[in-house]
């Protein structure tokens, strides 16, 4: 047979699909400064103890905190982390832990627990959806459905009929996203 080019069509659908998040995760970290390194250890170990039963307190499970992991360096005078001088003036201890909540209800008391526990930080607070690859099947039919029925107006209305699909390129965007729970949107090309 031969190359020749047969009469197409090219358009582009879109899909959106709202939902509700049911998932969040944040980090939390712990930074501890003390002149001896043992003292560090031990208050570090004492904030993070406080901040796991705030947690348990509040229903988060204990596999859904997971440890990031942990540093630790002596800090020279002025807070440099590296100097020619030969004694460190104190030491510091960091522990990064990711925690997932799957009772949004509970997070507001999370986070207010937290706020009580002096040296830690709260960032990278995530909202989600455990349905995401659920969500993102339907987004992509929508989408599909939408380019097929933009091909079928276009053959009309150029006295045309549609054959098989010849090709698909998908482009998707499913943010994860920051900020409230409110509805999100879940969006594909």
């Amino acid at each position: 047979c031969c190359d020749e080019e047969y009469p197409k069509i090219t358009v582009q659908g879109e899909g959106k699909i709202e939902t509700m998040a049911d998932k969040a995760y944040f980090n939390v970290t712990v930074r501890v400064e003390e002149k001896k390194l043992q003292s560090a250890f031990e208050k570090s170990t004492e904030r993070i103890n406080s901040l796991t039963d705030t947690l348990t307190a509040n229903g988060v499970k204990k596999n859904d905190v997971r440890n990031l992991g942990y540093i630790y360096h002596p800090l020279y005078e002025g807070k440099r982390i590296f100097s020619s001088v030969t004694r460190p003036t104190s030491y510091e201890v960091v522990y990064t832990l990711k925690v997932t909540l799957y009772n949004l209800e509970n997070l507001g008391k999370i986070l207010i627990g937290l706020s009580d526990i002096q040296e830690i930080s709260v960032y990278w607070l995530t909202y989600t959806s455990t349905k995401i690859e659920e969500l993102k099947r339907e987004v992509l039919k929508k989408a599909a459905n939408d380019a097929r029925e933009k091909a079928l107006k276009l053959a009309e209305g150029a006295g045309a009929t549609l054959g098989k699909v010849l090709n698909i390129e998908t482009q998707t965007y499913f943010p994860e996203q920051k900020g409230t729970p409110d509805n999100r949107l879940w969006y594909a090309k």
